[in-house]
C-alpha cells in the first residue's frame, strides 16, 4: 500500500465524514460536542499516518513531514463542507433581509 493511496483514502474517508456530519442528527450536537467530531476528525488522520508508517516505514523526519500532510488533506473536506454551510446561511439571511427590504414578510412571528 502507497502513501498516495493512504492518502486517497483518507480524503475519501473524511468527505463521506463531512456528509455524515451534515446530517440532522449531528447538528444537535453543535456546539457543545464539537470538542468530539473534531477529535473523530483528528484521530481518522493519525490513524492514516499510522498505517502509512506500517506499510512504508519511512524515516522519523519523513513521517513528520506525513503526518502535518495528512492533517492537511483530512482537513480539507472538513473545510469544504463548512465554507459550504456558512455560504449557505449567508445566502440564506440576504434573502430575508431582501424579503424584509422589498416588505414581503419573512417567516418571523409577531
Amino acid at each position: 500500500m502507497t502513501t498516495a493511496l493512504v492518502f486517497l483514502a483518507l480524503f475519501l474517508v473524511k468527505s463521506l465524514y463531512a456528509v455524515v456530519l451534515s446530517h440532522k442528527r449531528f447538528r444537535k450536537l453543535q456546539p457543545d460536542g464539537t470538542w468530539v467530531l473534531v477529535a473523530i476528525g483528528v484521530g481518522l488522520c493519525i490513524a492514516a499516518a499510522g498505517i502509512d508508517r506500517r506499510f512504508t516505514n519511512p524515516p522519523i523526519e519523513v513521517f513528520e513531514v506525513r503526518v502535518w500532510l495528512f492533517l492537511l488533506v483530512g482537513g480539507i473536506p472538513i473545510a469544504i463542507w463548512q465554507i459550504g454551510r456558512s455560504a449557505r446561511a449567508l445566502i440564506d439571511w440576504f434573502k430575508r433581509v431582501m424579503e424584509r427590504l422589498n416588505g414581503q414578510p419573512g417567516d418571523e412571528a409577531d
